[in-house]
């Protein structure tokens, strides 16, 4: 195994001591020792900070940063800038990772001449069940094909940042954007974009603890569905640009999240603008969205938009 090559973890901290020990034991164990870890603490309350500082005084390779709280973005933006590795990994401090977390990917790296490894990784519940998601077919793929397959969400690959080896290159003129939840989604697609190619394999090397209160649980709340659709718009504008090919599929992700805005937020005055997001990106885009999806619903909007409302808030007012 060549050893020479040095990779940086990069673990946000935030209120997680209950999670820390099992996370950071994870990491220093790991079979390929080369490796640079660089917690921050971006303003903990509880005692995270110290417990950094606890395995920083008996583990050299561990670097701490303590900041003021910024939020995810920020603390992985803060480990980007200070990172030395040829290659950049994340881990989230309330999850753990297995022993071959950074060999398997980076000797695949090296083996296919690849920028960037995507590997599979086992979802973690509170009453111990686990669901794994792993790739049938590891294979290289290129930038296209790689967004497509994040938009359609047909395998593990996905916009987490913690599912993968990244050479810390591609990160020059990227970083995660301040303030938003989601981060990934408005980033990974950069990042695959300046990636030659990309080896999807079928390792599963990282635990993904599943909390109530992570930002994935909050997926379908309103606020999440318009921080999305605003993210995934954006990303729509540059696929236009570069990747044309994969046009209707990020229209059709559009679509679905548009759809489900408009039945949990038609009638909510604090999500007019949304609404009128939504409709704007309808109208703009009806002759692609037809072709893609011709369903009652869709219709139903195209013809008879005031029908179309009235349905939304019946079905608030049913379901929801």
């Amino acid at each position: 195994m060549d050893s020479s090559h040095l990779i940086s973890i990069i673990v946000p901290i935030f209120n997680v001591k209950k999670y820390l020990h099992k996370c950071l034991d994870s990491i220093i164990n790991q079979t390929y020792q080369n490796i640079e870890i660089i917690l921050i603490d971006d303003g903990s309350k509880d005692s995270s900070g110290q417990i950094c500082d606890e395995y920083a005084a008996i583990d050299s390779r561990i670097k701490v940063i303590h900041k003021k709280n910024g939020g995810l973005s920020s603390a992985r933006n803060a480990g980007l800038d200070i990172a030395r590795g040829d290659y950049v990994m994340f881990v989230d401090s309330d999850d753990y990772v297995e022993p071959q977390f950074c060999e398997i990917p980076l000797n695949l790296a090296l083996e296919k001449t690849v920028d960037i490894v995507s590997f599979g990784y086992n979802k973690v519940f509170d009453n111990g069940r686990n669901l794994n998601r792993k790739t049938n077919t590891p294979r290289l793929i290129d930038s296209s094909e790689g967004i497509k397959e994040i938009i359609e969400k047909k395998d593990i690959i996905f916009s987490f940042a913690w599912n993968k080896l990244y050479r810390l290159s591609l990160f020059n003129d990227v970083r995660y954007p301040i303030g938003k939840t989601y981060e990934d989604q408005a980033t990974t697609y950069l990042l695959f974009h300046k990636a030659m190619q990309i080896y999807v394999a079928d390792a599963i090397l990282y635990n993904y603890v599943y909390r109530k209160s992570s930002i994935s649980a909050d997926w379908d709340k309103p606020e999440a569905i318009e921080t999305r659709f605003q993210i995934w718009l954006e990303r729509l504008n540059f696929i236009r640009e570069y990747y044309p090919e994969n046009e209707s599929a990020q229209i059709k992700q559009l679509l679905d999240e548009a759809i489900k805005g408009f039945l949990k937020l038609t009638g909510r005055m604090k999500y007019t603008k949304t609404i009128s997001l939504f409709s704007k990106f309808m109208d703009e885009n009806q002759e692609i969205i037809m072709e893609l999806r011709g369903d009652k619903i869709v219709r139903l909007y195209y013809f008879n938009k005031y029908a179309f409302y009235l349905y939304c808030i019946f079905y608030r007012c049913l379901y929801l």
